[in-house]
Order: structure tokens, then C-alpha cells, then sequence
């Protein structure tokens, strides 16, 4: 296949050999898996309807992730506009979804290493590449360029791995669905998804792509007293009021009192930990802030159960 008919998979070269050994295990355990043990049911990944009205599909992907759809105005390269947008925090995981009607630009964070950039599909021509492999997924044959024509020790982990292939598979780029990875997030340029081709594509980056999750990047600034409270943000760090909200309200009495009694004893460390940023504290930062507003709305909800005599 002409290198100029095909979808192009750039790997722009990757700084370091830190994450080497964490690919080769990933690559050995993924090899025992398939697509249907994803975080998602097996019927969500390659849903391509070409009908959907992406900003619609934003808003019930906030209801699915726990965030609010504000408007903001983004220019893309090419002379593209997004004017919505969603961020969350979700499975650990911070998402930021921009939409016009037409496209959803999906950034999943993923701290799996330091590539300078790996793209897909590009929309632009700007690169003078060399082709260096090649990966056949159920639907496409794409070709891995590089500026010099061939992988460097890490790319190569990544690509024996079949990492890359299963990602491809579950995402399914169409023409003008660009992938972008950079140092610390995929990016995936998605036209016209439903709600499930979204959810896949986030579980995707997840769940396949190599990441170390025992040391997160993003919580390093966190103060030892407050590094306990890290594995509650996924679930607990919602900045929409409403849904987060009809979570507490749906949890049982017991879910609620672990919260309280996680949290509530550090607000006075959240209050200095988030007072040290001044007026512009980190998304980090800030989602420890919704995990605060969380425990204190548990522990109102604790209260008014306790007048009325529940005890579920």
C-alpha cells in the first residue's frame, strides 16, 4: 500500500529508557488479554453512527464522568472552532473533552513515558517522513513512520508489544480522525461519536495504554498527610454540583461515613495545601478541593439522617 494512501502512525522518537521494562510486562500480560476484558462492555468499541450532534453527546458524557459542559472558545490549526467543553476526573485519570457540533477532541492524561509526540492520521502534511513498519488492525493496514525510518529501542517495546494494534482496533480512526500522543495525554480527534465510541476510546487510553499507575506524576506536589486521600478522587472529586450531588444521595449510609471519616479530619491540610497556589491552584489541587465539598455534603446528608431517624 502507497505510504500516501494509507493512515500514517508517526512516532516521533521517545526521550529515555525509564518505562522499557514496564512495556515489556505489559506487552507479556497483554498478550493473554483480549478487547472484552476492557473496562467496557464488548459492543461499545468501533460504533461509528455519523449522526450525533457532538455537543449533545458531551452532555451526557458529563453525566457518565461526573463534570459540567462550560462553554470556551478553542481555535484549532487548520481553521477548526470548538466552542464546548467538559474536564474530568475519571478513573484517575484527568479527561478534557472539546466539542463543536460536528467533532469531540478527546485528552485522556496517561503518564506511560516521554514520547515527544506519536500521531495517527494526521491532518496536516508537515512532517518529511520515512516509513519504518508496518500494523494491520481488524479494519485498516497502518504504516509507522519515523524521521530516520526506523524505532528506537523503546518504540520497538511498544510496537512488539501489540499495544498499538489494540488501540488502533478499539478506536478505529476514521479519514480526519487524527491521534496525537504526547509526553503525558492521548489526544483523538473523533467526528460525529456517539457516547459509547467516547467511553471506549477513554477506556482504551487507559486500560491499554502503558502508564505507570503506582506513581502518579500529577500528586507529586501532594503533602504526605494528604497522599491517603489520592485513591478517593476518582470517585469523589466531582466539580458538578447536581451529579455529584445524585451520587451521594444514591450511596449508602456506610459509603458515606468512610468519606466523612477520611477527609473531613484533613480539610484544615486540603485549606493550606489549596491556600499555598493563591488565586490559580492546579486541576490537581482543585480536585481535592470537589473531594472536600464531597465529605462535607456526606456528612450534612449523615446529619439529616440522624434527625430523622435512619439508620441504612
Amino acid at each position: 500500500m502507497p505510504v500516501n494512501s494509507a493512515k500514517v502512525l508517526l512516532l516521533r522518537g521517545v526521550v529515555g529508557l525509564t518505562f522499557q521494562g514496564a512495556w515489556n510486562s505489559l506487552g507479556v500480560e497483554l498478550k493473554k488479554r483480549t478487547q472484552v476484558s476492557l473496562n467496557q462492555p464488548p459492543d461499545q468499541a468501533n460504533v461509528h453512527t455519523g449522526n450525533d450532534d457532538s455537543i449533545s453527546v458531551l452532555h451526557e458524557l458529563a453525566k457518565s464522568l461526573g463534570g459540567q459542559v462550560r462553554k470556551k472558545v478553542v481555535h484549532l490549526y487548520g481553521g477548526t472552532t470548538l466552542t464546548r467543553q467538559l474536564r474530568a476526573l475519571y478513573r484517575g485519570h484527568k479527561i478534557e473533552l472539546l466539542a463543536n457540533e460536528a467533532l469531540i477532541l478527546a485528552d485522556v492524561e496517561a503518564s506511560y513515558g516521554r514520547f515527544e509526540l506519536l500521531q495517527i492520521n494526521p491532518i496536516s502534511t508537515r512532517f518529511q517522513l520515512k516509513p519504518a513498519r508496518t500494523t494491520n488492525t481488524s479494519s485498516a493496514k497502518h504504516v509507522i513512520l519515523t524521521f530516520d525510518g526506523n524505532l528506537s529501542g523503546p518504540q520497538s517495546e511498544l510496537y512488539e508489544s501489540g499495544v498499538l494494534g489494540w488501540f488502533l482496533d478499539v478506536v478505529d480512526p476514521h479519514e480526519g480522525e487524527e491521534i496525537n500522543v504526547s509526553q503525558r495525554l492521548v489526544r483523538v480527534y473523533l467526528q460525529r461519536p456517539n457516547l459509547n465510541r467516547v467511553m471506549a476510546t477513554i477506556h482504551a487510553v487507559i486500560d491499554l495504554m502503558p502508564h505507570d499507575e503506582r506513581a502518579p506524576a500529577e500528586f507529586a506536589t501532594f503533602p504526605d498527610v494528604l497522599r491517603p486521600l489520592v485513591p478517593l478522587l476518582a470517585k469523589w472529586a466531582i466539580d458538578d454540583d447536581d451529579e455529584r450531588s445524585r451520587k451521594l444521595k444514591r450511596c449508602a449510609q456506610s459509603t458515606r461515613q468512610k468519606l466523612v471519616d477520611a477527609v473531613v479530619p484533613l480539610l484544615p491540610a486540603i485549606d493550606d495545601f489549596l491556600n499555598s497556589f493563591g488565586a490559580n491552584p492546579p486541576e490537581e489541587a482543585c480536585a481535592l478541593g470537589s473531594l472536600a465539598q464531597a465529605a462535607l455534603e456526606a456528612q450534612s446528608l449523615l446529619s439529616n439522617a440522624a434527625e430523622a431517624g435512619e439508620t441504612t
